[in-house]
């Protein structure tokens, strides 16, 4: 597992970090946004007492760097209970953490090439890695083994007939007005995403992510409180580069991970 950020730019649910998680035999993995750094411990927690529940197996060993959010009393304390050997990488050597690396290297470059097709805001990057990361659950075989991650884990082949293109534009159905049998029900146009990083579609056994739709004018962009100019945080800050050449903040629309008690967003399961 790895950390990176904090990011440049804030995602639209105000989140500066990435938190990935692998898992070493099957290569699943999972994605999970953070405001600071010291949510990771509990969230950590709260991730392997779901996968020791779910799966019906146990968390032998945690394979980390040496970062303060990885390494600490609260973290020690939780695997020393459940009987979890810890694996830290030499500082100053990422490639001992080879896996986690490149994974993050992976989901920024294709949230990086997403961003730029659907030439949508970047302050949607975490829905991008969020959909990276589900759609190469599914579709991406795991060498030597000539199956899919999901198909490892779960022992059965992912149903993929849903997916749709990240940024495709979308009709936003109006389920919240009193409409008559004359008014239209589709509204404004918007542009879809499914919501990954919504904690529901985190479940282990989630067949079929939310779908989020927003109206592309009520999007805002904020600047994420910080310097980022550190060695280990290069790899969040490659991320808006190339999309900020072609992209303003506040320029286009996508789906908004809002909470759905914002009247402006409708959440669908497909």
């Amino acid at each position: 597992m790895d950390l990176f950020g904090p990011t440049n730019v804030q995602s639209i649910g105000k989140k500066s970090y990435c938190l990935v998680i692998i898992d070493d035999f099957t290569r699943f993995s999972w994605v999970y946004f953070l405001h600071v750094k010291s949510e990771t411990a509990e969230l950590l927690k709260e991730f392997i007492i779901k996968v020791e529940n779910q799966l019906d197996c146990k968390v032998k060993i945690l394979r980390s760097d040496n970062g303060t959010e990885f390494k600490n009393s609260i973290v020690d304390l939780f695997c020393a209970e459940k009987g979890i050997a810890r694996h830290f990488s030499a500082p100053r050597t990422p490639q001992h953490n080879g896996v986690a690396k490149q994974k993050n290297q992976t989901l920024i470059e294709v949230a990086r090439s997403m961003l730029a097709d659907a030439k949508i805001s970047i302050t949607f990057w975490d829905e991008a890695i969020a959909t990276a990361c589900f759609v190469q659950n599914r579709t991406l075989l795991v060498q030597d083994k000539h199956k899919t991650s999901y198909e490892l884990l779960f022992g059965r082949k992912p149903n993929i007939s849903y997916l749709k293109a990240f940024g495709c534009p979308v009709s936003i159905l109006n389920l919240s007005d009193h409409l008559g049998k004359t008014k239209k029900e589709s509204g404004d146009l918007g542009c879809f995403s499914d919501d990954s990083n919504n904690d529901d579609d985190n479940d282990l056994n989630s067949e079929y992510p939310f779908m989020s739709f927003h109206n592309p004018n009520n999007v805002s962009s904020k600047q994420a409180p910080g310097p980022s100019g550190s060695q280990e945080d290069q790899e969040s800050n490659n991320l808006e580069d190339d999309v900020n050449q072609q992209n303003s903040p506040n320029d286009g629309g996508s789906v908004h991970t809002q909470p759905s008690s914002d009247p402006n967003v409708e959440i669908y399961r497909i």
